[in-house]
């Protein structure tokens, strides 16, 4: 399997075409001696994002953890350089270990997200995490992230892990890993000489469509979203805006294929009504969209996703592979009940940008 495999980018990757999902009825045997993974956000020798290698000196990087990839395949992520000023003290990277076997199970990440957010969770990071003794200070350490990726406009993205306390005498007493990414771009339509000052009525109007490095986002294997115009007005002194978006998710069914679409508009006239969440019955992934004006004009862009990723102790859990791999939960696992659940622990832990 290539690396791109491994992101969920070609069609090898549906688990209607694989026979090689893995069972909970297989037994996982550690290693003797642990062996050094590579951080989520780390995709060079020089990688790393602005927790982890601010300055992008030498850090721990082994190609092989990409299972069956091409080197030339993997490129660094594109990540600007920190502009934080630097630490008085010498900044240390943390490290992955891990006992389990290297084997595609282990090393299989989740799909991306965002083509420009390079941040390769596999499952060795999430059982490293559960399976260390404070599993909250672990994840702090290894997967929040923060970068800012492109150019014209800028795409900035973080990271935050939570530890979301078990329930229920099933559990391992850890609990489950939550995920949220939140990322923001900004955009802005040139009225040329028009301002809120004109004195005469005319009005302007200026639509642009929205770059393909910034258009698409895909929360989970089952649902898509794009941006895919801005619109900017002016108009009695006041000046106006408007997004067009796409909210793609698959028929609810165990193997449905079928996309249902709708479409959408933001306009900045109308604040109290909210872009509905995106909340995924076939996984464990919810997506929340905020959309704001700021001054001078600019709209800025927010795109929130929470992702439950279990308890870590298998990686046959249904849960990870909901996500991981696109299969989906049995029939009734995720109830409406539960969307918005992950959302909410953030937001009740303080962890809500």
């Amino acid at each position: 399997m290539g690396f791109r495999s491994l992101l969920g980018l070609d069609k090898s990757s549906d688990p209607k075409s694989r026979e090689d999902i893995p069972s909970l009825s297989t037994e996982i045997v550690p290693l003797k001696e642990a062996w050094q993974g590579n951080l989520p956000c780390v995709h060079g020798a020089t990688d790393g994002c602005a927790t982890h290698n601010p300055a992008q000196t030498a850090v721990f990087f082994d190609t092989s953890l990409f299972a069956g990839s091409n080197t030339s395949k993997i490129k660094p992520s594109g990540n600007h350089k920190s502009n934080d000023p630097p630490d008085t003290e010498e900044h240390i990277i943390p490290t992955v270990e891990s006992f389990l076997p290297k084997s595609v199970d282990s090393l299989t990440v989740l799909p991306k997200v965002h083509k420009s957010v390079a941040f390769s969770l596999a499952f060795y990071h999430v059982q490293a995490v559960m399976a260390s003794p404070d599993p909250s200070l672990t994840a702090a350490r290894l997967l929040s992230c923060r970068a800012t990726t492109g150019s014209n406009p800028a795409l900035s993205w973080t990271v935050q892990p939570l530890i979301q306390p078990a329930t229920g005498d099933k559990s391992n007493g850890h609990g489950n890993l939550l995920l949220k990414y939140t990322l923001s771009f900004g955009i802005k339509a040139d009225l040329g000489s028009w301002t809120e000052t004109v004195q005469h009525g005319r009005a302007v109007t200026k639509e642009m469509l929205i770059g393909s490095g910034y258009r698409d986002f895909s929360p989970c294997p089952h649902t898509h979203l794009a941006f895919t115009s801005h619109k900017g007005e002016g108009r009695d002194h006041f000046r106006y805006a408007g997004v067009h978006y796409t909210r793609k998710k698959l028929k609810e069914g165990s193997g449905s294929s079928k996309w249902i679409e709708e479409k959408g508009e933001w306009k900045s006239e109308v604040l109290e009504e909210p872009i509905e969440p995106i909340c995924c019955a076939r996984c464990y992934t919810d997506c929340h969209v905020e959309i704001s004006t700021v001054p001078g004009g600019a709209v800025v862009v927010c795109v929130s996703m929470y992702k439950d990723l279990g308890e870590g102790r298998h990686w046959a859990d249904a849960k990870w592979l909901s996500l991981a791999r696109g299969v989906d939960l049995q029939p009734g696992a995720r109830e409406a009940s539960d969307f918005g659940r992950m959302r909410r622990a953030f937001v009740e832990n303080g962890l809500s940008l």
